[in-house]
């Protein structure tokens, strides 16, 4: 808990913009020099019974999707995801995410153990975890998919999750060495427009195996 008020205490001092409660694409700074790259708002949780705005940098890709990198943020962005990653006793993961839909974002953690040297006879796996639980209707809510996996061989491990038909949905990948057991989960931020049930999916894959779970979430 001191963590998480000591970040909170930093993102406010350095003046982190305020939303409208929802993500939306800021203005490019200086689109002669950085025309490729975008900021995002949303609200999260503050830690101590509220909420605040944190604002994500996200770089335009290949492919005209806009990434989230955890070395791209700024100082108070860093502090609030590790706040958010420590929370639930993780760290903050150091690969790419692209979160689409409105009112989506999220925040991707891990918790990574490397075995000391390889084992011929180990079996790499998969498990996947899909969002569950009730929310109440007509505002935000945050749910976690999680994967753990098992890796004997270098490579990206890559999944996604994805709520309401994909309507909420964040995509992961990050390089891990071989011989790595850990485990990865994204924290969703979605909207519930209504009293109904949303189904939920997560998906992860290692290079040697994947896994997917469904799930569901009902808006009372």
């Amino acid at each position: 808990m001191k963590l998480q008020i000591a970040i909170l205490t930093f993102i406010v001092s350095a003046s982190v913009q305020a939303g409208d409660g929802t993500p939306t694409d800021g203005k490019i700074a200086d689109e002669a020099k950085t025309p490729s790259r975008i900021v995002r708002s949303a609200e999260w949780p503050d830690f101590i019974g509220g909420t605040i705005s944190v604002e994500q940098s996200l770089t335009r890709n290949s492919k005209g999707q806009y990434v989230y990198r955890y070395d791209d943020q700024t100082e108070a962005t860093k502090q609030y995801h590790e706040a958010s990653c420590a929370d639930i006793g993780m760290n903050p993961a150091k690969g790419e995410s692209i979160t689409v839909g409105p009112g989506s974002a999220a925040w991707h953690c891990s918790s990574i153990e490397s075995n000391s040297a390889s084992d011929a006879k180990s079996t790499d796996y998969v498990i996947a975890y899909a969002p569950n639980g009730q929310v109440s209707a007509g505002q935000n809510f945050i749910s976690y998919g999680t994967v753990r996996f098992n890796s004997s061989v270098s490579g990206n491990i890559q999944g996604s999750v994805q709520i309401d038909n994909g309507r909420c949905h964040t995509f992961y990948s990050e390089y891990y060495p071989p011989n790595t057991v850990g485990n990865h989960t994204a924290r969703i931020l979605c909207f519930a427009h209504a009293p109904q049930t949303m189904n939920t999916l997560m998906e992860g894959c290692v290079p040697r195996a994947c896994a997917s779970d469904r799930g569901s979430i009902r808006a009372y």
